[in-house]
């Protein structure tokens, strides 16, 4: 995958993918084309991933919380402003709507 950019990769595994399907004689669903971030704000996906993967995993899983923002934050010395964490905390809210739906979950985050 050398020179691939993440286009082409999506491109070839829904490819990889609809083949399977056709195979099955089930109808592959229409291309989605996920909304692409700008640039200028990949910095809040690479923050976001590294805040949620230092969070314990368990049977529970519980929003990301100011405080771990804040030690995030400070930990790093990164110059964060409302903007960030109003961001952090969106992204989080779109993570837990893609979380399969079980009883006594934490309701997502609402932004500040």
């Amino acid at each position: 995958m050398g020179g691939d950019t993440v286009d082409d990769i999506v491109s070839k595994f829904e490819r990889e993918e609809a083949k399977e399907l056709r195979a099955q004689g089930k109808r592959p669903p229409r291309a989605k084309r996920a909304a692409v971030a700008p640039e200028e704000l990949a910095y809040l996906l690479i923050w976001y991933d590294s805040i949620r993967s230092g969070m314990p995993r368990g049977m529970e899983v519980e929003p990301i919380s100011h405080c771990e923002i804040k030690a995030f934050r400070d930990l790093h010395s990164l110059d964060m402003d409302s903007f960030d964490v109003q961001m952090l905390r969106r992204l989080d809210g779109e993570w837990f709507k893609c979380l399969p739906k079980r009883e006594n979950t934490p309701p997502a985050p609402k932004p500040a």
